[in-house]
């Protein structure tokens, strides 16, 4: 007992394996080669900027202890002409220690803001130089 099932498929034809596909048919032009983006991970090294990068936690750690002894009162009561107790307790020194550190940036920051507004007097320009003449 045979049974013809017809299922429909045909052999392809020549014509149309040799034909491309329909997907490369609506665009025939091949963009150039020149115009087609580079990668920049095989072209350039990446560079890390590590010196600005510490440079810049440095500045933001001197700004974080300059204004804290200048502005947090756990900080701003410590008084810094007396020595330390003895007795005092791991965190009291820590914070004495960063009370001193904020002092010495506030120092150093007013002496370098009071070198700065003298500059242009130094130089000839502004009101002390125009009083001299």
């Amino acid at each position: 007992m045979s049974v013809n099932l017809s299922s429909g498929i045909v052999p392809l034809s020549q014509e149309t394996i040799s034909r491309p596909p329909k997907y490369t048919q609506a665009n025939t032009q091949q963009q150039p080669t020149a115009s087609t983006p580079m990668t920049t991970d095989e072209t350039a090294p990446k560079s890390s900027h590590w010196f600005l990068k510490t440079i810049g936690a440095i500045v933001v750690i001197g700004a974080a202890l300059g204004l804290g002894r200048k502005y947090v009162p756990a900080l701003k009561n410590i008084n810094l002409s007396q020595a330390a107790d003895e007795g005092a307790k791991w965190y009291q020194k820590g914070l004495r220690y960063v009370a001193q550190a904020g002092e010495y940036i506030n120092n150093k920051a007013v002496t370098s803001w009071n070198w700065i507004k003298a500059l242009p007097s130094k130089i000839g320009i502004g009101k002390k130089a125009e009083a001299a003449e």
